[in-house]
């Protein structure tokens, strides 16, 4: 379920959040604030990131859209540097 939680970002963007978001290590390095977010780092020190332990993912359900807004801020320097790079 990937998609834009609670961003206000006119471009589209290029990190969204969802039920699950992998990132390689580079991107990885310059997350945000990874507070009550499951990050599990992988052998290649990329992270994985989870929304909810829950089997599935509701965007209905107000408990997961709320971590995926959680996941979402956390992408947000990500998606600013490369607001910052197109704008070049």
């Amino acid at each position: 379920m990937p998609g834009d939680y609670g961003s206000k970002e006119e471009l589209p963007l290029k990190y969204e959040s969802g039920w699950m978001v992998y990132l390689d290590q580079s991107p990885a390095r310059h997350l945000g604030d990874m507070r009550d977010i499951i990050a599990e780092k992988l052998a290649n020190n990329a992270l994985l990131l989870t929304a909810t332990s829950d089997t599935k993912f509701d965007p209905h359900n107000p408990v997961h859209w709320a971590a995926a807004v959680r996941i979402q801020s956390a992408l947000a320097p990500l998606n600013e540097r490369r607001k910052r790079s197109t704008e070049r």
